[in-house]
């Protein structure tokens, strides 16, 4: 790795550490309102904001890299470099063509849809970045992203509610808001997720496991908890090749079920909706109605995409807002048309055929995969285009794939 490499590498960790380790210890810090601590609040924006500038100026370098490593393949250009910034040209033109829209984000706080899409912009934007970075200093800086990983798990669990095994939220400046726990499990996820690759004990990835779903449950985040615990369970069954596996497999399986029965009989308030799902799940409820609503659009807007639709209609008891987007992987498909969809299924897809092959590779190849795999059963289940975690697949798949190659 030449100078500039290692230059353009070590502000991409720095941009790493504000987003993940320290946005959690400020997101908690901000709900909770700790002196001094709360400040850290700022700090995901800030990474967003520095990697998106770091995105713009190394956009025609990371188009020359891949080409280049990719021995001048135009196909390789097309799927790590042109379709994700399709999406995001898209995102510009939706958004210098709709500067008008003002719509509610909440009960009585109005923002235009500049103020409400230039973060979503620049995080994705950063993440397009961090991708091609990522995997380069989780092997460089293992010891650090380990003791960020354990700095971050230790002030989740200092402010747990031990007595409803849950966030205290009774004990937050607002205890009505749970908007902030979605974010916060995802970089948890993200942030341990990262970790896998560079542990070299079975025992220790399942130990990171078990604390990190933990930690999820906890926060309360149904959907973060269980992606992440499939991706896993995916893992395993692909992982097992001798008795040792298959004895770490069942050991997964035994503390995941005990954890379960008591983890349901202890468990009351928010956190016990991941008991609930299907049975008046009023949040199922609104996310479907989203969706029909959703669909519906899509039908009447097919090419150009509805976007900012949301606000014409009230899909569910919330009303219309910026927040009643689709739910899922469609609400590119709405927000951006049919183009932008097609860019984002070929992400998806070269990902998963990436994936597949990555699977019959060495253990840490297979532990490596499992940070784009939680994005994608994410991002197609749940997260809308709000989240800019699909945008750090293009780059860390392509990372991936040069090392395997360059490893034969």
């Amino acid at each position: 790795m030449n100078k500039l490499e290692l230059e353009i590498s070590n502000i991409a960790f720095i941009i790493f550490v504000l987003i993940f380790p320290l946005g959690i210890i400020g997101s908690i810090s901000n709900m909770f309102g700790y002196p001094m601590l709360s400040y850290l609040y700022m700090a995901r924006g800030v990474g967003y904001v520095l990697g998106a500038i770091c995105c713009i100026f190394y956009i025609p370098k990371l188009s020359s890299h891949v080409f280049h490593i990719s021995e001048n393949s135009m196909g390789n250009l097309l799927v790590y470099i042109v379709s994700p910034l399709l999406i995001l040209l898209i995102f510009i033109v939706q958004l210098l063509t709709h500067l008008d829209i003002v719509g509610p984000v909440a009960a009585g706080v109005d923002k235009s849809a500049l103020e409400f899409n230039w973060p979503i912009l620049a995080s994705s934007l950063c993440m397009f970045f961090l991708g091609f970075y990522l995997l380069k200093f989780t092997v460089t800086k293992a010891k650090l992203i380990i003791f960020l990983w354990c700095v971050s798990v230790l002030f989740i669990l200092f402010n747990v509610d031990y007595s409803r095994l849950t966030l205290n939220f009774m004990g937050t400046t607002d205890p009505s808001n749970r908007a902030f726990t979605l974010v916060l499990s995802d970089s948890l996820a993200i942030l341990s997720l990262c970790l896998f690759p560079i542990l070299n004990s079975k025992i220790k990835v399942l130990f990171v496991l078990f604390l990190s779903l933990l930690c999820l449950f906890f926060i309360s985040s149904r959907t973060a908890f269980l992606v992440m615990l499939i991706t896993y369970m995916i893992f395993s069954i692909r992982d097992i090749t001798n008795v040792k596996t298959i004895f770490i497999f069942l050991l997964s399986v035994l503390i995941v079920y005990f954890s379960w029965g008591y983890l349901q009989d202890n468990t009351s308030g928010y956190a016990a909706r991941l008991f609930t799902i299907g049975n008046d799940d009023s949040s199922l409820a609104g996310r479907i109605t989203m969706l029909d609503s959703g669909l519906n659009a899509i039908t009447k807007n097919f090419f150009l995409g509805d976007f900012s639709g949301q606000l014409e209609t009230s899909s569910d008891a919330h009303g219309a807002r910026w927040g009643g987007y689709i739910h899922g992987v469609l609400s590119y498909f709405r927000q951006f048309g049919i183009l932008g969809f097609i860019g984002v299924i070929v992400l998806v897809v070269n990902s998963i055929m990436v994936l597949l092959r990555v699977q019959s590779d060495n253990h840490l190849a297979r532990l490596s995969s499992m940070l784009p795999l939680y994005i994608i059963i994410i991002t197609l289940v749940s997260r809308g285009y709000v989240y800019p975690w699909l945008f750090l697949i293009p780059g860390f798949i392509f990372s991936l794939q040069y090392k395997l190659n360059s490893n034969k």
